[in-house]
């Protein structure tokens, strides 16, 4: 009579597939390696793109798509840009030194500008300006100008192919310069690693400047990445108000009038009273406002 005891233990054949698939999915393909470079001939001589983060069939595919054939020209003026980002910067500072209340805060209790919910006493909005609204009203508009005007200058100086990557938020990168096509790249890499302080860049504008400085470290230019950054970082007093102005579009196409209307009404919102300062000289600070590789001096003069 034959055993009725199994040979072996039944397994179900759910399980067994199961077992398949780990098997088959912990044999991962490799995510780092190189690909033939076809292009012209290179004065470095490299002949392979390296890839990272990609298996190797998608490196190939990558290649071969719309968005990593276009230009990927590292301008010559990329230096110039980053020395007008300085200027941008050093600008600001003049602006601070002229305007901040060096008496407010010195015992480090500044924390930021809450949000309080109805029914309680507004937040001062931070530091302020030891100036009123009328004496400083100009500047802070000619410096909105500059602010716009060094997007474009960026926008200018950034090849095709880095503007499209920035703009879509490409999972996948190619850059020529150092031959690297990068995979893995997420909606995160492109937000930045700091909370953007300069008020005088619009939420939008700095979800661009974001994403541009996170393309140009990518794409080998790490001083630019780094310069972009330090603008978005640049502070200002009366952030409340010169953040209100800027989201509104007052400092670009509101009159004088509407502008002083809107700040005053929040400084009695907020209840900020302003004494004013004699400013006895000012540094020309703003001579170099537009001192790039596209425009003259005598553009704005």
């Amino acid at each position: 009579m034959p055993s009725l005891t199994p040979s072996q233990v039944f397994t179900p054949e759910s399980n067994m597939r199961e077992n398949v698939d780990d098997t088959r999915h912990s044999l991962s393909p490799p995510l780092t390696g190189t690909i033939p470079y076809r292009g012209p001939l290179r004065s470095d001589g490299r002949k392979v793109i390296t890839f990272e983060g990609l298996t190797h069939l998608d490196a190939e595919e990558h290649v071969l798509t719309v968005r990593a054939n276009y230009n990927d020209y590292h301008s010559v003026y990329i230096p110039n840009v980053i020395e007008a980002i300085k200027s941008y910067c050093y600008c600001q500072d003049g602006l601070i030194t002229n305007d901040w209340n060096t008496n407010m805060f010195q015992d480090s209790s500044y924390s930021g500008h809450p949000v309080i919910a109805g029914g309680h006493k507004f937040p001062t909005g931070g530091p302020q300006s030891g100036r009123t609204w009328h004496e400083h009203v100009r500047e802070i508009r000619e410096h909105r100008v500059h602010s716009r005007h060094l997007i474009n200058v960026i926008e200018t100086v950034l090849s095709t192919r880095m503007l499209t990557e920035a703009s879509t938020l490409a999972s996948t990168i190619k850059c020529n310069q150092t031959l690297h096509n990068q995979g893995g790249l997420t909606p995160k890499t492109y937000q930045g690693q700091y909370e953007d302080v300069n008020l005088f860049f619009s939420q939008s504008e700095n979800k661009w400047l974001n994403s541009y400085a996170a393309i140009a470290e990518h794409h080998g230019e790490p001083i630019l990445a780094s310069k972009i950054l330090e603008a978005l970082l640049m502070p200002y007093p009366d952030e409340d108000t010169i953040g209100a102005l800027v989201e509104s579009r007052l400092l670009d196409i509101g009159s004088v009038h509407n502008i002083l209307r809107l700040a005053l009404d929040r400084d009695l919102v907020l209840e900020i009273a302003r004494t004013g300062l004699t400013v006895i000289a000012i540094s020309p600070f703003r001579s170099e406002m537009f001192e790039d590789p596209f425009y003259s001096k005598e553009w704005y003069s």
